[in-house]
């Protein structure tokens, strides 16, 4: 089987995260042909372990479009591809090539959630119209892969999809160097007794701006608790306008922006925390979830249709939109020592439920034989 694995739309982020770690995995063999962004983390590892058959393309979205356009048919002659895995996107190859692909974009599934809050002008209409690029991808895609069966029951329910589609859960890795990382020095000595952890960046419907709000309210009730947040340091017009409104409330001994931690730091600052929130209105999934179980962190959840499949009895939920009763969480944490012991205790047992890298890997490439059968035989 010859298969083109498409990178290119891997260059950051999450999904960047999930491709080193299929990567990693990987066995190289002579049939395997790799297009990738040239010097990207993806390009490295593949170098490192010396695989072959690496192929080029742009980062940029409209370059990369011009080449598969252009160059599409001229490389898979060539190769003699008989199917594409393109991770987390769909790429215009030409169609008779049938083409398997990832899909964690959540807000394509809730219509009716207004996803991209605070978008206007020119930024807004790119933004839907990326999102139509992709429900034609779904649309178009003989295979498949979701990490959330309620996306891949949404899916066939709003677009009513031709391809075979699967839910093969997100793999554990916890193996990767460790480098200690001292918040306290952060706090200039101003250590609070509890701590809460938002590991995200600028993004509205992470539930940034709940932030200031549930920290007011603390403030208010004399309750010291601090926030850490791993949000850049960027002056992005986000940035900006979440420092106004803490500047404004005096609540900088509540809120400490840390700014992107790198890989290494996660298990200390996580050892470093007492509660995780994972506040959005939508996600696909978030590493959050298994890396605060693995490290015995109580995580606190939106109550949303996308959450619970995945968390199950090992979260907190609660309502985003109020506030007091993500406050009570906090007041339970300083004032109730094993309150919340039974659903980090869940969180341990549900880790059983997500597979090991090499066990998805090998899900993956099975369900790309198993797409490849279909189309041959149909």
């Amino acid at each position: 089987m010859r298969i083109l694995f498409n990178f290119s739309f891997i260059n950051s982020g999450g999904g960047q995260n999930v491709a080193l770690n299929f990567i990693k995995d990987l066995e190289f063999k002579k049939d395997y042909f790799f297009l990738v962004i040239k010097n990207s983390k993806v390009h490295k590892l593949l170098k490192s372990k010396n695989f072959e058959n690496i192929l080029f393309t742009y980062n940029n979205r409209l370059l990369r479009l011009f080449f598969e356009f252009i160059y599409g048919k001229i490389i898979l002659n060539k190769n003699k591809i008989e199917i594409i895995y393109t991770y987390f996107g769909y790429s215009f190859f030409p169609k008779k090539i049938p083409q398997v692909i990832g899909a964690a974009d959540s807000n394509l599934f809730f219509p009716d959630i207004n996803f991209w809050e605070g978008y206007s002008g020119i930024r807004l209409f790119f933004k839907k119209l990326i999102d139509k690029f992709r429900i034609y991808g779904l649309k178009n895609a003989n295979g498949i892969i979701f990490e959330n069966p309620i996306l891949e029951k949404k899916c066939h329910e709003l677009f009513n999809v031709k391809g075979k589609t699967i839910t093969i859960l997100p793999s554990i890795n916890l193996d990767y160097n460790q480098a200690d990382l001292d918040l306290k020095v952060l706090f200039k000595n101003n250590t609070p007794s509890k701590c809460g952890l938002f590991l995200c960046g600028w993004q509205i419907n992470k539930g940034i701006f709940k932030i200031p709000e549930i920290a007011l309210m603390l403030k208010k009730k004399n309750i010291y608790f601090k926030f850490i947040i791993t949000a850049p340091k960027d002056n992005s017009k986000i940035h900006l306008e979440f420092m106004r409104i803490i500047n404004n409330y005096n609540l900088n001994n509540y809120i400490e922006i840390i700014g992107q931690v790198d890989k290494s730091n996660l298990k200390s600052l996580y050892s470093q925390v007492d509660v995780v929130f994972l506040l959005s209105k939508l996600e696909s999934f978030s590493n959050n979830i298994i890396e605060a179980w693995s490290y015995e962190r109580l995580i606190v959840v939106s109550d949303e249709e996308w959450s619970k499949p995945i968390c199950l009895n090992a979260a907190k939920y609660v309502d985003r939109e109020n506030i007091h009763s993500i406050v009570e969480i906090i007041e339970d944490l300083n004032n109730e020592k094993n309150k919340f012991k039974s659903t980090i205790k869940n969180g341990l047992d549900q880790l059983n439920r997500f597979p090991l890298i090499s066990k998805k890997t090998k899900s993956e490439l099975e369900f790309i034989t198993k797409v490849l059968d279909y189309e041959k035989n149909s």
